[in-house]
């Protein structure tokens, strides 16, 4: 022990200094020393055990979600609801559960359920985390209501529709598909066709179901098939039997505009015509080439590498950097660019971005030479809505790009015509009926409805009053003038193809038809 006073080292347990007498005094150690050094102690422990804690947290949190995904795609909502439940009793003030809870809910189709949990969620996540919150709030509001008009227990290997049978022309039209009542039905590779109640065409059997012209359908048989030289397909009339025609007595010509030499060119199988002057106000694809055709004009169509372009009359609205473009239709047009899909309004901007994949492999008509020839296409906007496919997942959009009908609901969304929509659950095909259960033709405005709608009401008149449905109108005969549609309806009829029927005279203020043969009507009766 060391004295204070005159530093002298003395033994440890010595009571005096052995050098100068003075009493030793034991120099006590700081109790706030201690006190400090046990709560340093203390508090170390604790953030360590938390620290261990949170780590054994955020592993059973990302288990978790791992197995909730699972839930989801194996369509085990229960179970994927109890799952992220869990992980908010773990953790309410992570966002995750809240989204895939919202998710669970709409696949569902409880969206009150949806927007619900997000409301929760808002409560407990920080302020950054309620941005996405809101913003998947934003986007349930714009959901729609479905109810099945078929239960969805009709067994089918796919249903689509087919491309339009409408002559291309600058206006692109068969690049979309058909507005008709019946749909493609495939089973056992075999195929027919299924009306928009469900019906099966019983009559109809057939290896292939290719192609359409004015309601006569093209087809392969067990008896007769599809050749390159077209000579022994057969054709069926909807509710007629399967008859063998030539083909090439129904084969439409093929007219497609390109952009050359800064003209609109017209390039058909009869050859080029300079200087056309285009009177649209429909966006139309233009494609871009380099040079004159050399040989057959119709296989060189199809060969070119060009880019397109849109164009209303002789207006660029977009630079050629599309792969491929569809048909003007209910306001927009799809465009094809690196490999996908998106949409154009009629002012050439894009309302659906181009990072979806192609929706529809169809039946190519052109080259000749070719059999089996499939193309892929985007199908088109109509009625108000457009079918979407990204990552093999389906979903709805409406016209203004908003999400109607998430992914995950349907395994497969066909176009919606006559307020109806094919879906595909669970392996099997049914019909909803989109929006409220209301008369949706008395409550739309001639002035909503795309020129496909116009001309089909226009043609199911004629169907009905004249008990035929050999009619046809070409979107290219079509003019619009303020408020008022010129059509030309033709026959198709008899021996003789395409003659004109009639001119028709569409008010689309009132919805009031003339027609040239003395006949009118209003354009919902």
């Amino acid at each position: 022990m060391k004295c204070k006073y005159c530093g002298t080292k003395n033994e440890r347990n010595a009571t005096y200094c052995s050098q100068c007498g003075k009493k030793l005094e034991v120099v006590k150690k700081s109790k706030s020393k201690i006190i400090i050094i046990s709560t340093i102690t203390v508090i170390a422990i604790i953030i360590a055990a938390i620290f261990i804690n949170k780590q054994l947290d955020t592993k059973q949190i990302n288990d978790l979600l791992v197995q909730g995904d699972r839930y989801i795609e194996e369509k085990d909502y229960k179970k994927a609801e109890d799952t992220y439940l869990e992980i908010i009793e773990i953790d309410d003030k992570i966002v995750e559960p809240y989204l895939k809870l919202a998710d669970v809910y709409t696949y569902q189709n409880d969206y009150d359920k949806a927007k619900e949990i997000l409301e929760q969620g808002e409560e407990k996540v920080s302020d950054e985390d309620k941005d996405k919150l809101n913003d998947r709030h934003d986007e349930i509001d714009h959901y729609i209501d479905f109810s099945w008009v078929v239960e969805p227990d009709i067994d089918a290997d796919d249903i689509y529709y087919l491309r339009s049978s409408s002559v291309e022309n600058y206006l692109n039209t068969t690049k979309k598909q058909m507005l008709k009542n019946y749909a493609v039905i495939k089973k056992d590779d075999r195929y027919g066709l299924i009306d928009d109640d469900g019906n099966v065409l019983d009559d109809i059997d057939c290896n292939e179901v290719l192609a359409n012209f004015n309601d006569i359908y093209i087809v392969e048989t067990d008896d007769n098939y599809y050749d390159n030289n077209f000579n022994n397909s057969n054709f069926f009339e909807v509710d007629r039997s399967v008859t063998p025609i030539p083909f090439y007595e129904y084969l439409p010509s093929l007219s497609e505009i390109y952009y050359y030499n800064d003209e609109l060119i017209p390039i058909n199988n009869y050859g080029l015509d300079s200087g056309l002057t285009i009177e649209s106000d429909l966006p139309y694809p233009v494609q871009q080439v380099n040079d004159l055709p050399e040989g057959d004009i119709s296989a060189w169509q199809l060969e070119q590498d060009g880019k397109y372009a849109i164009f209303v009359n002789d207006k660029q609205l977009t630079d050629f950097i599309y792969e491929d473009a569809g048909s003007f239709c209910d306001g927009l047009i799809a465009v094809k660019k690196d490999g996908k899909w998106g949409y154009l309004n009629a002012e050439g901007k894009e309302v659906i971005p181009t990072e979806y994949d192609a929706s529809w492999n169809q039946f190519e008509v052109y080259p000749r030479e070719t059999i089996n020839n499939f193309s892929d296409f985007a199908y088109s906007a109509s009625e108000g809505f457009v079918t979407l496919l990204k990552d093999d997942k389906w979903q709805l959009n409406d016209t203004d790009g908003n999400i109607v009908i998430p992914a995950g609901i349907f395994d497969k969304i066909l176009p919606v015509y006559n307020g109806k929509c094919w879906v595909e659950q669970d392996g099997k095909w049914g019909i909803i009926k989109v929006g409220k259960e209301t008369n949706q033709e008395q409550e739309r405005s001639p002035q909503d409805l795309s020129l496909d709608e116009i001309c089909q009401l226009v043609i199911n008149h004629y169907i009905k009053t004249t008990n035929s449905d050999d009619y046809v109108i070409f979107e290219n005969e079509c003019v619009k003038e303020n408020n008022t549609y010129q059509l030309v309806v033709r026959y198709t009829g008899g021996n003789t193809a395409n003659v004109m029927y009639s001119t028709v005279t569409v008010d689309l203020e009132t919805g009031q038809v003339e027609d040239s043969v003395g006949d009118s009507w209003y354009l919902f009766e």
